[in-house]
């Protein structure tokens, strides 16, 4: 019998990328569902219990930070990955003290995201090569 993959709540603003990031994750896991903004996430996160959460940053209603506070309050034990465009350093500092286990840049998805989240599910933290 086949193992169960992992599951993911993935969030951001941009249709497109929704769809690149679901395609990108569906050999290796089960992206359960979808939002386009920091409160559908908290919903979402709670709604489908997803053992992973991709997180963009910056989203209309609570950004991708502030949902990832609000969700490790309320006891969600969801493991958040977030993902952006941001190459910052000490973005990537925040998001980690604010809970988050790894920090992708969009621009490195490709190549960093599936490790990124194998990373988080083995208790380890993962952060893009920053510019």
């Amino acid at each position: 019998m086949e193992a169960a993959r992992p599951t993911v709540v993935i969030a951001d603003d941009h249709p497109a990328l929704l769809e690149a990031v679901r395609t990108l994750l569906a050999s290796e896991f089960e992206v359960v569902a979808a939002a386009s903004d920091g409160l559908d996430l908290v919903g979402q996160a709670h709604a489908h219990s997803p053992r992973l959460l991709v997180v963009d940053i910056e989203m209309p209603g609570i950004s991708g930070l502030a949902a990832i506070e609000r969700l490790r309050a309320e006891g969600c034990e969801s493991i958040p990955v977030v993902l952006t465009s941001f190459a910052d350093a000490q973005l990537a500092k925040t998001a980690l003290r604010r809970g988050a286990r790894g920090f992708v840049v969009k621009d490195r998805m490709g190549e960093d995201l599936i490790p990124a989240l194998h990373s988080a599910l083995a208790g380890e933290t993962f952060v893009s090569t920053l510019a």
